[in-house]
Parts: C-alpha cells; structure tokens; sequence
C-alpha cells in the first residue's frame, strides 16, 4: 500500500482529541485503583467475593501507567515538530504487511500461551466457572448426562456439591449449571488430558479468522487485515485466557466465523445458523446475543427477510436446548427482575462500568485502544458492519451494567467482553490508516512494533505472574487434599479466602470427598464420623496455609 500526502498533525483534531480523551479514561482508572489500594484491597476481602477488585488493586497499577505513558509519547509525537515527524520513509515501508506477520503472531501467542498454561500446573481451573465445565466433560466421556449420586446419606447432596454444580430436579443427581455444548467440545482434550489445548486451538483460529474477516471487509492488499490479527493475537487477555478453561476463547472464535459467515459471498451465509446454535450453547446464550443482535437488527431493518428467519429458526432451536438443560435438568429457569439475574444499575455500578472499559483497554496492546476511538471518531466513514461491531462492544458493556455480578468475579482482564475482543481489534484497525496519515508510514509501524513488543514481551510476562500468583496454592493446596487417606474432609471454607472453591467432587463421590465446613451442622458431621471405616477429619487452616492460601481477615464462626 502506497503512502498518502501527510497530514500536518494539527490539521487534525480529530486524533489529538482520542488521545486526550484515552489519557482521561486511563487516569480516571488509575485513580479508582489507587482508592482500593489505599483500602487495602490488595489483600483477601473477608467476604471472599471481591476477587476483581483485589485483581485490580494488585494487577493493574503497573500496565496503568505504561498505557498511560505510552500515550502521553504518541500525543508528543502528534503535536511536536511536524516537519520532522513527516520525514521520508524508505520504499520498504510503503509495502503492504504480508500475511506472514498473521502466522508469526499465531505462533507466538500459541507457544506463550502453551508456557502459561503448562506453568498454571497444566492450566489448573482456578475459577469454579472452569472446574464446572469440566466436570461436565467429564460426565459425557463417562457416558453420562447427569452425574447420578449413589450415597445413602442425603445431606451430602448439597455439602459435597461444588459451587456452580447444581442437583437435578429429583435431586439425586449433579450436573453443570452451564449449557452443554463447550464440554461437548471439551471432551477429546479432557481426554487425553490436555483440556486447555482447546482455547489454543480456539485462539489461533480466532487470529486467522480475524484476518479473514479483515479481508472480507477491506481487501487482501490492506494493511488492515494484518494491523486487526496483530491486535488480537498480542493482547494480554487474549492469550491469558487460552492458557485457561474458560469459555470465553470458543465464543470469540465461533463469533467470529459467524461474522465471516455473514459476509461471505453465494450461500456461505447459510453457516450463520448452525453456527448461531453452537455459540448460543457454549455455556450461556448472552454472549453471541450481544454480539449478534446489532447485525441481526441490520436484517430486519434492510429487510432481509430469508437471512433473519433463518438465524431465527436457529435461535429458536437454541431456545429449545436452553429450556431442556435449564429447566428439564436442573429446575431452575433463568429469572429477571428484583430476584432473577438482571437488576437496575446505580453510581457504584457505572464506576464498575468505567473499571470495564479500562480493562478492555489496559489488557490490550496499548497502541490498539488509540486506533479504535480514532476510528470511532470519524463515524460518518464507518461501514455498516463497523457500525454494528462498535454497537456490540456498547450492547455488552450496557448488560453488563445491569448484570447482577457486574463485577464479574474471577477473570482476568474484562472476562464478560472476552467475545467482542475480535470486534476490538478490527475497530481499531479501521483507525490505522488515520494515525498512519499523521504520523507517516514508517513512525506509524515503528509505534505499531512497539507496542506489539510492549505487549508481548512486557505486559503478557506480568499477567502471567499474577495468574501463577493466585492459582498455585489452589493447585497445590488441591493436589495434597487429594492425597489423604480419609474418607470424608472438612474445609474451614467460612476460614480461607475463596475456600469454598477448594470442595471439589465428582457425582461418584469418590474418596476423599471434599465438605463444606460452613454448611455441615454438628448433627450432619456426628452422622459422618458414626459411619462404620470411613473417618472424617477436619483439615485446620495452618495445613492449607502452608500452600499459600490465604487466611480471611476475620475469620466467622460457626
């Protein structure tokens, strides 16, 4: 791609304003984030329920002030010696960026997140959203649906159950309280052992399918393509999340392929409706709804009537698996309202909502969050399909808002917009020729290589150490419990810092089986410690400590 006649820096508010704007957004974060840190957020809360805002109080200061810096640099650079900065650019520059930088990003984030998740003690599930889906897995290699529980002691049902495992309708049995189809695709990698090689595997598709897209949208000889691949494949939540189980990977990848359905040529498009069924059932139907809905709203008003009553018919199909699994198995139907999932926001939540955006930018490569709000700047030059990214990305920030875990709970980075991370770096690729016009081509990929290497190299390795930080001592704490002789084990769950997530079993009830020290009443344990060679015992927290599981501040009695 040819370089165009420079535009002087000043001629063009337009960016210097994103960048203001960037630098406000980004402080006004790192001033909430002082404020729990100087609450002593950075230790255990003694409720063992704010692990975000303990995530951001010990992760966040640090890339905080790098974006924040790095901002303030190309702001220099913009509004400082134009002359100088318009410079010559060998004719290397002018060349469009080859499809190889696509497949070297894919390699590298691969083998990052190949270290990561090793070094995670083969991606240990940290959060019990992982462990669920897993188990699930586990039950359909099994051959099984529900985990039926074969135990003459009722009680045990309810203080042996894992968080977000939850009892059949009859009550005898265990199943996850996600929907099927992430386990599903779980099951051969759980197989051999290896769970977390999935959202490798979901991650470099994801990167090919980004660029497949950009092609899509602007042209095989475009620097965009490659300028949306480099944003996705460098950002710290993206490859943090493929060293893990969540979910997450595998909606941003079927997104994504949905999205290049909708825009391929002939009867490709006809794809968008198995692919709707397969991202509605992942393990929530919200976050493909978020995304989709924008395009979907497209159809209706062009009308186009065959492409949305087919994704509607897929919908409904999806429906219809919601309510089995939701309903038939577990009983429990999604609720909105004063009681259900959904609630009015108020001025705590919209801080939360500010603390969001700054993550979806922070855990990004920090020139990328830059070329998005330039590119959303210039509105009246944004294509529909931009438009209706952009729309996704404010549709989820907005339920979200609503949400009644606004604070999302575990996770690393914006874990809720995990699934617009695709919409994220194709925005930000739309503002590439813009900061490139004003900066020139050869300052413009300068800063673009910089903040790749920022990423990757600085950003990355950092997350990475909170993650192995957090989740060792679970792992470890896990390992030892597992290797105890007794039959029954005690958790001073209501004692440590997220101790009910240490009370892990499957439906079989294997030994040793793991309790809840908070939920078991004297009368249950009595019933335990009467049964005939199978003793209890009850684990003291000085033996979990050793591991590095963290003591709550104030300790509640039973």
């Amino acid at each position: 791609m040819s370089g165009s006649a420079r535009v002087r820096p000043q001629d063009d508010e337009r960016l210097i304003d994103s960048l203001r704007w960037y630098l406000v957004l980004v402080g006004a974060g790192a001033v909430v984030v002082l404020r729990f840190l100087l609450e002593g957020a950075a230790g255990p809360d003694s409720s063992s329920s704010q692990i975000f805002f303990r995530l951001l109080a010990v992760g966040e200061p640090f890339p905080i002030a790098l974006a924040f810096m790095y901002s303030l640099l190309v702001l220099w650079q913009v509004q400082s010696a134009p002359a100088a900065a318009a410079g010559t650019h060998s004719p290397d520059a002018c060349r469009p960026l080859g499809r190889r930088f696509v497949a070297a990003a894919v390699a590298l984030s691969m083998t990052l997140t190949f270290a990561v998740a090793i070094g995670l003690h083969g991606a240990f599930p940290f959060s019990m959203d992982e462990w669920a889906v897993r188990f699930q897995s586990r039950l359909f290699l099994a051959g099984r649906i529900v985990g039926a529980l074969d135990t003459a002691i009722p009680f045990l049902r309810e203080v042996a159950r894992p968080v977000f495992v939850f009892s059949t309708g009859d009550g005898n049995g265990w199943v996850s309280g996600y929907l099927p189809t992430y386990s599903l695709l779980l099951m051969p990698f759980e197989a051999i052992g290896y769970p977390w090689l999935l959202n490798v595997l979901c991650n470099a598709g994801s990167v090919l399918a980004v660029a497949h897209v950009g092609r899509q949208l602007w042209g095989p000889d475009d620097d965009r393509p490659v300028v949306a691949a480099l944003a996705l494949a460098a950002s710290s939540q993206f490859m943090a999340a493929a060293a893990t189980t969540y979910t997450m990977p595998a909606h941003l990848l079927v997104n994504l392929l949905w999205l290049a359905a909708m825009l391929g040529e002939g009867r490709a498009w006809l794809w968008a409706g198995p692919l709707a069924l397969v991202a509605l059932t992942l393990h929530q139907p919200v976050p493909h709804a978020l995304f989709a809905a924008p395009f979907l709203a497209r159809l209706l008003v062009e009308r186009d009537w065959k492409r949305f009553a087919w994704i509607l018919t897929w919908w409904i199909a999806s429906g219809c698996v919601v309510l089995w699994w939701s309903g038939l198995m577990t009983g429990r139907l999604p609720t909105f309202g004063a009681n259900g999932v959904l609630y009015w926001p108020n001025a705590a939540t919209l801080v939360v909502l500010l603390l969001h955006v700054m993550l979806l930018f922070t855990w990004s490569s920090p020139l990328m969050p830059l070329l998005m709000l330039i590119g959303c700047r210039r509105w009246e030059e944004r294509t529909k399909t931009e438009r209706d990214l952009a729309a996704g990305i404010v549709l989820s920030l907005a339920f979200y808002l609503c949400f009644r875990l606004v604070t999302q709970g575990h996770g690393w980075g914006w874990r809720y917009g995990h699934q617009v991370l695709g919409s994220v770096a194709l925005l930000a690729a739309t503002g590439w020729p813009r900061f490139r016009a004003v900066v020139g081509i050869t300052a413009a990929r300068r800063w673009l290589a910089l903040s790749l290497a920022l990423s990757v190299f600085v950003l990355f390795p950092t997350r990475a150490k909170l993650m192995l930080r957090l989740s060792l001592p679970f792992a470890m704490a896990g390992e030892w419990l597992r290797s105890q002789p007794e039959r029954y084990l005690v958790i001073p769950t209501d004692s440590l810092w997220y101790g009910q997530d240490l009370v892990r079993n499957e439906a079989t009830l294997t030994s040793p089986v793991l309790l809840h020290g908070a939920a078991l009443t004297g009368e249950e344990l009595r019933v335990l410690e009467n049964e005939q060679g199978k003793p209890v015992r009850r684990i003291r927290v000085d033996e979990l400590r050793q591991f590095g599981i963290e003591r709550l501040p104030r300790p509640h009695s039973k």
